[in-house]
């Protein structure tokens, strides 16, 4: 004997090695190993009813449930009894709040995929493909990463907090009854401080932008740049000299005032310009509500067009009285 207990199965048996059974149970265990003719070759099986139920392989690697040859350090595979998913249960002693990470046969939803299961919930999945879907995938997550959930409050999504920092970034999209329904929002303390739209609007400081870019506050930048190219445009006409001169006969009607924004303190500056509901269409947004700048330089260029064309016209007419009173000078 090589060993305080040394078991060899006779030859003529394939496999052979320790029997477990307590007295009356008639529920044996064996132990065994098995000659170059058996699965168990150079292994050591753990088996119940003649099936093997884990196995120890002679380079450390530990096979548990249906597996004969364990492909990794461990190898799990669930056995027919137990339904179409199963895996590894971790649980803390007397929790009662197990987690299980599972697979699945061809006929459950984790099939060629790895779920972590609470309470009989999916709660993420990894597929084979290497997508990752988080909170209550339905089917196969459909990105590389695939959020998906409720929590209370109507909008969930991912937060992002620095360890120690002020305070948590969350990015959010929200059900029905929501403001973010169908939309995206960048929240902070639980307000929206950027909203991204299914229409492709972005909204900054406001929670539904009509825009492509609209900004609630002030606006800074190097330098604006309006698309201008005739490639670009259609139903393009030259401005009449009726359109010219009642451009220049609204522009002189309009009233230019100060004023504050509602949401500015007594402090701010006052602007200066138009207010939307005294201004011609022409310069308007199309809900009215705004005022366009590149339409309003438009306008302005428009007019001062005008006031050359009447400038010219104002000219020749001095010219001429000019004329006609040198001729009347030399008359005399």
């Amino acid at each position: 004997p090589q060993n305080t207990l040394h078991v060899v199965p006779a030859t003529s048996m394939s496999r052979g090695g320790i029997r477990l059974e307590y007295e009356g149970s008639g529920r044996p265990w064996d132990i065994n190993t098995g000659s170059s003719s058996s699965a168990l070759y150079g292994k050591l099986g753990f088996d119940y009813g003649g099936d093997t139920r884990m196995v120890l392989t002679n380079d450390g690697r530990v096979g548990i449930g249906s597996v004969a040859d364990p492909g990794n350090a461990l190898h799990v595979v669930p056995g027919p009894n137990e339904g179409s998913r199963g895996g590894i249960r971790l649980e803390y002693e007397g929790s009662g709040r197990p987690w299980d990470i599972n697979t699945g046969s061809s006929s459950s939803a984790l099939y060629g995929k790895l779920g972590f299961d609470y309470g009989g919930d999916t709660r993420m999945i990894l597929t084979s493909t290497g997508n990752l879907g988080i909170g209550n995938p339905t089917g196969d997550p459909e990105n590389l990463l695939h959020v998906k959930g409720t929590r209370a409050g109507n909008r969930a999504g991912i937060r992002i907090e620095y360890s120690g920092g002020s305070g948590p970034w969350d990015l959010n999209t929200g059900d029905s009854s929501s403001a973010l329904y169908g939309n995206l929002g960048f929240d902070y303390g639980g307000d929206s401080k950027m909203v991204l739209t299914s229409t492709g609007n972005l909204g900054v400081g406001t929670p539904d932008p009509t825009e492509r870019l609209v900004v609630a506050g002030n606006v800074q930048a190097d330098s604006y740049l309006c698309n201008s190219s005739r490639e670009l445009k259609k139903d393009v006409a030259s401005l009449t000299e009726k359109d010219y001169s009642k451009v220049l006969e609204t522009i002189n009607q309009l009233e230019v005032v100060r004023y504050r924004y509602k949401e500015d303190s007594a402090e701010d500056k006052l602007h200066i310009g138009l207010i939307a509901e005294d201004s011609p269409k022409d310069i308007l947004s199309q809900d009215g509500k705004s005022v366009s700048l590149y339409d309003s330089v438009g306008y302005l260029l428009a007019s001062t067009k005008a006031l050359i064309q009447q400038n010219e016209g104002l000219a020749k007419e001095l010219t001429a009285l000019k004329g006609e009173i040198q001729a009347i000078r030399a008359s005399r």
